[in-house]
């Protein structure tokens, strides 16, 4: 039987790899991992590969030890909701779409979270309005309300393929902040715009776990339920790889000719033999 650690890779697999005999033999002389399961998952134009290995025995009791620490089930929580947010975003939004930063002047502010909330949906509707009437596509968004109406004022940030940044300031409403850009992808994608809004997602989840950390529209492409799993590495590549023994650039641009190879990281665990291979590419233009 073939056993692995998915879904807890981060917590299990938490020290970065230095490359060093000792760790080496560690592995090399590990009788219990079996090979290597490939994980592939592409949001947008951001490829990520994860490799992580597959043992014969049994993990269980590393299972029930993260899930009795609920410190450690938090941190997990809170990298789930980066790692999706960043997913949805560069999953479903791109150059022709803006993000916007909408807020309050003077008094107008909301007492309460589900006062902005409710201002929100309303500005929501307005735009699917407009939408219908200009027979664009489908209005997608994400947004992620921040502040605490009290020593941060309340505002939003809002992903949409909402084309004109004009009409997307004047439909929040006169007297109050709106601000739209142009969404810029680099190499990365959006991620660095999913990871800015994020930080107070993982915030708000801290502060209160029945508060949704986000808000979307339905029927976004989750990339990360389509992912692509095989079982074809065997330990000596993942070793090479590891310990970059060959040209990982070549080797991973061989392997998805579609994309650039852009980064690699590559962790051990004090729990468990093996390493897990993280890598991100772009796709090519």
């Amino acid at each position: 039987m073939k056993y692995t650690l998915s879904g807890y890779e981060d917590e299990v697999f938490n020290k970065q790899y230095e490359d060093n005999d000792e760790e080496y033999l560690r592995n090399k002389r590990d009788k219990d991992t079996r090979k290597y399961r490939i994980k592939t998952i592409v949001s947008g134009s951001l490829l990520e590969c994860e490799i992580n290995p597959i043992w014969n025995s049994n993990k269980k009791s590393i299972r029930d030890k993260i899930k009795q620490d609920k410190e450690l089930q938090l941190k997990m929580r809170h990298k789930n909701i980066q790692r999706n947010l960043v997913r949805l975003v560069n999953g479903n939004f791109g150059r022709n779409d803006i993000w916007i930063t909408i807020g309050y002047r003077g008094e107008e502010q909301p007492e309460s979270r589900q006062g902005v909330k409710r201002d929100v949906e309303n500005y929501i509707k307005r735009l699917r309005r407009y939408v219908t009437k200009m027979g664009w596509p489908k209005l997608k968004y994400i947004y992620v309300i921040e502040g605490n109406g009290t020593t941060q004022r309340f505002h939003v940030h809002m992903v949409m393929n909402f084309t004109d940044r004009d009409v997307a300031e004047h439909k929040w409403g006169r007297g109050k902040y709106s601000q739209a850009r142009r969404l810029q992808p680099d190499d990365y994608g959006l991620t660095g715009l999913a990871k800015y809004i994020t930080k107070q997602a993982v915030k708000d989840d801290d502060d209160n776990s029945k508060t949704k950390a986000y808000c979307y529209s339905l029927g976004l492409y989750k990339s990360w339920e389509h992912a692509k799993i095989s079982h074809k590495m065997t330990k000596t590549k993942a070793s090479e790889i590891a310990r970059e023994e060959m040209n990982v650039k070549e080797y991973f641009e061989d392997m998805y000719p579609d994309f650039t190879f852009k980064d690699m990281k590559v962790n051990t665990s004090d729990h468990v033999t093996g390493w897990y291979i993280y890598t991100r590419m772009r796709k090519r233009e």
